[in-house]
């Protein structure tokens, strides 16, 4: 069923209208809200009176379709900024593409490398989450396992204040487990250890462990690694080799329909 122009219009009006944070009219501080009523006979009334301001104003919140609904206007300064508003819209929306594409690719290659996402180095960036969530169930070999592929082991191969990092973060780590502990009113640290262990199947530290693992990626992805430095990587087109198809397919995308709408305004001359 073909939508007519009245009801793309109806629409358009009815979002617009439906919006309580743009400008509709200036108010004295005193003014009661507009109400629903009101705010679409100012949006309708805009909209049939003059449409290039209506578009200045509200584009922004239009859909694409809706948009485009505008490129076969009368008015050429119509269709231009309408025009306008849809390559920012795209551009925007490529840009953040892009950037999502960038990190999922260095996340790609961090997991590859092996370092940043090391349980010793996702335990360092939260190590009260990796504590609830692998620590606490590790016996005292897997402990000292990961204690021997800290830092602390390394002092001599490292500047002097990592080491001091390193030890200052362990020292947290212990505190974290004498509270764990005293929430099971253990003896000892190791005898809470073991009481836990016998509470949890291998199958299920193994399942702990990645998603421990998928929370921490997903925290990268997310911008959520605090001293990581993101610019390295959102504005980084190295990033991009692996995305370049995706690329592709929206920057031909993007010109085929800036083609379609120079045909378009060249037969409308024609006629």
């Amino acid at each position: 069923m073909e939508i007519s122009n009245e009801m793309i219009e109806a629409e358009i009006i009815a979002k617009i209208a439906q919006k309580t944070d743009v400008f509709f009219k200036h108010q004295q501080r005193n003014d009661p809200e507009l109400n629903l009523d009101e705010r679409k006979k100012i949006v309708e009334d805009l909209f049939r009176s003059d449409r290039f301001l209506f578009l200045s104003r509200y584009g922004q919140y239009l859909s694409s379709e809706q948009l485009n609904y505008h490129k076969n206007h009368e008015d050429e300064k119509v269709k231009t900024i309408a025009e306008h508003i849809l390559r920012v819209k795209q551009s925007s929306s490529l840009s953040k593409s892009s950037i999502r594409n960038r990190r999922y690719q260095a996340m790609k290659q961090l997991l590859e490398d092996g370092d940043y996402f090391s349980p010793v180095e996702m335990q360092s960036r939260n190590p009260y989450l990796f504590e609830e969530m692998i620590g606490k169930y590790l016996d005292e070999n897997e402990r000292k396992d990961l204690e021997h592929s800290s830092y602390s082991k390394q002092y001599d191969r490292i500047s002097f204040s990592s080491y001091l990092m390193e030890k200052n973060r362990q020292s947290q780590m212990k505190l974290i487990r004498l509270i764990e502990s005293s929430k099971y009113h253990s003896s000892s640290e190791s005898e809470d250890d073991e009481n836990v262990n016998e509470d949890i199947t291998k199958e299920e530290k193994e399942l702990l462990k990645q998603e421990f693992l998928e929370l921490m990626i997903q925290n990268f992805l997310n911008k959520g690694d605090k001293d990581f430095d993101y610019s390295q990587i959102d504005s980084n087109d190295n990033y991009d080799v692996d995305c370049l198809e995706f690329q592709r397919d929206q920057e031909d995308k993007y010109f085929d329909e800036e083609d379609s709408t120079k045909d378009d305004v060249e037969e409308q001359k024609v006629s």
